[in-house]
């Protein structure tokens, strides 16, 4: 019985029933084992054929400020600090990574899907006021037929930030 109501639930989110389009992805999202906490909301439009989804992404601040390496010999760990420009750009590489899973989970799990706004943002203190505010980072629209050009077979070889620059997107990182 639960077998036949899941498959009925797959069956009509295909078909565009955003309840159960809602329910199926829902369900994907929370099992991504994300590396930094990680939350997504989302809504559909379009009658069903696009996805909107407003991510709350990790701070910079909890990038990691050290590196550890093993020593060239003996069984030791050398430690030293990144600097602040290693750690803004493995901070764009995690974003645009959060970006692009969450987009190909959207993609994956809900073929009726067409299009993609992603809208990224974390909090930071606002310079006018000095309250935390919700800054948006990075932003972007993906049609599902230029996602569809991406080669998911290599992506060992696919430079995560420079993937985006083949949509409408903007930062502000």
């Amino acid at each position: 019985r639960a077998q036949a109501d899941r498959q009925g639930v797959l069956e009509r989110s295909r078909l565009g029933d955003e309840d159960a389009m809602t329910q199926v992805l829902e369900e994907a999202l929370s099992a991504i084992d994300w590396l930094r906490e990680t939350e997504v909301s989302f809504e559909f439009g379009d009658g069903g054929h696009a996805a909107y989804l407003d991510v709350d992404l990790p701070e910079i601040e909890d990038m990691p400020t050290e590196e550890a390496t093993p020593a060239a010999r003996g069984l030791r760990l050398n430690i030293r600090a990144r600097s602040e420009a290693q750690r803004q750009r493995e901070y764009a590489r995690h974003v645009h990574a959060v970006a692009f899973r969450t987009i190909g989970t959207v993609f994956a799990r809900l073929p009726s899907i067409q299009s993609v706004v992603f809208s990224g943002y974390s909090q930071r203190p606002d310079r006018a006021t000095g309250r935390v505010v919700d800054e948006y980072l990075l932003g972007a629209t993906v049609a599902r037929a230029h996602w569809a050009q991406i080669d998911f077979s290599n992506l060992a070889q696919l430079d995560v930030i420079a993937a985006f620059d083949r949509f409408t997107t903007r930062r502000k990182m």
